[in-house]
């Protein structure tokens, strides 16, 4: 089990559906270290593609107060704070192991570096761009550092396709 450090502790906070940039913000002008893990996705709208920053942990941001627990006060009454992630200060800590190792997976954009390692042989994913889009697959393997094969059901055969990694995600 990670140890959690009650003296200067990260908590995990919950903010306002997709207002966690607002809750960063209002909770850094208060005195907090805020630390919102992002990552990096691309996008399609209208024929244009580009890369957006999305939180890894939607609605959820991890806070840190040098004053420790007391200085934790002023945390449920910021701007954006919807609630702690738990139902009590204790309960919502955080163990400084995992915020270092989130923080050692960023890349140079500050963004958490989401590897194609996530997706197992067989599993079910959802092409996210593309032709292919909004249509299930199953996984077979990752051909390299970006781009990985997949077998799609069209016209009533199996096709293996290579397709970016970025362009996949789990399915529901």
């Amino acid at each position: 089990m990670l140890e959690v450090s009650s003296h200067n502790p990260w908590v995990c906070v919950r903010s306002e559906p997709h207002r966690e940039s607002f809750a960063e913000g209002n909770l850094s002008r208060v005195g907090f270290e805020v630390y919102c893990p992002r990552y990096e996705r691309q996008i399609s709208h209208s024929r244009r593609r580009q890369i957006v920053m999305r939180p890894l942990f939607p609605s959820y941001l991890f806070v840190y107060s040098s004053l420790g627990l007391d200085g934790m006060g002023s945390l449920r009454r910021t701007p954006g704070v919807r609630s702690l992630a738990a139902r009590d200060l204790k309960s919502a800590l955080v163990p400084d192991a995992l915020i270092s190792s989130l923080r050692a997976s960023e890349n140079h954009a500050g963004c958490v570096e989401l590897s194609i390692d996530q997706f197992m042989r067989g599993q079910t994913v959802r092409v996210t761009a593309g032709p292919f889009a909004d249509l299930e697959a199953v996984f077979v393997e990752k051909h390299d550092e970006r781009r990985c094969r997949i077998l799609l059901s069209l016209l009533g055969k199996q096709h293996s396709v290579l397709l970016p990694s970025h362009s996949l995600e789990r399915a529901p």
